[in-house]
């Protein structure tokens, strides 16, 4: 992946705010996950189009040409700059509405983002044991904190649940084998095993027999259901 630093100006408020842009990237040693979540780390995230101010909580694109100072000026205001918002507050403000600038992507798409976003925490916060954290460097091992403060707040004050009950009725709604077999995923990992279980078998007959990696969905995540495990993994295909 090819990333540069730039300063975005936000168009609302029009303070300067630090992030960067991708330039290319490729989708070697990609990895699916069972919530629908293709992790390239080679690859740009699919909300990094987007960006947040954290000043006047402005979402907006960072395609706009006007809104990019070139890499060389960076430095010049760099000091003056702020950091862009956190991924799961931009998204917020996506769903949110009233402080996008212009060009919102569909609210679907963007509620599948909330989910991949929130899991993407959630992995690391998992993944890294006190043991671990120790180990880090300074700079990681606060990220690591507010990316926990970040997943306990979504809990306490109903955001997940909102939006991943929005999410499951648009895909329920949808009605495509992809899409009810996301909800029956979303469905377990908020530990609804037996309505993910009802789902999962109005899908069974819809999956693809030529598709392997919809059939091995389908397959590890009803295994999932039934151990009655919720938490998000890797599918092997």
């Amino acid at each position: 992946m090819i990333a540069f630093p730039v300063i975005i100006v936000c168009p609302k408020c029009q303070t300067n705010i630090r992030s960067l842009a991708f330039l290319s990237g490729n989708y070697i040693n990609a990895k699916d996950y069972s919530d629908g979540f293709l992790d390239a780390p080679s690859a740009a995230r699919p909300w990094s189009q987007f960006v947040g101010c954290l000043n006047c909580g402005a979402v907006f694109e960072k395609s706009e040409p006007f809104s990019i100072k070139e890499t060389m000026d960076s430095h010049k205001v760099s000091s003056k700059a702020i950091n862009e918002a956190p991924r799961l507050t931009m998204i917020k403000g996506l769903l949110g509405n009233e402080n996008i600038v212009d060009n919102p992507p569909s609210r679907l798409m963007t509620l599948k983002w909330y989910l991949w976003c929130y899991n993407k925490y959630l992995r690391n916060s998992i993944l890294f044991s006190k043991e671990d954290l120790a180990h880090l460097d300074k700079k990681r091992a606060e990220e690591f904190k507010n990316e926990s403060a970040l997943l306990r707040d979504e809990k306490t004050n109903g955001s997940y649940d909102l939006y991943t009950n929005e999410l499951v009725d648009g895909l329920v709604a949808e009605s495509t084998p992809e899409s009810l077999l996301m909800a029956a995923e979303v469905l377990r990992e908020k530990s609804n095993f037996s309505e993910s279980a009802q789902l999962l078998q109005k899908v069974k007959d819809l999956i693809d027999s030529d598709d392997q990696k919809q059939r091995e969905m389908f397959t590890q995540i009803t295994d999932a259901v039934t151990r009655q495990d919720s938490f998000v993994f890797e599918v092997v295909v």
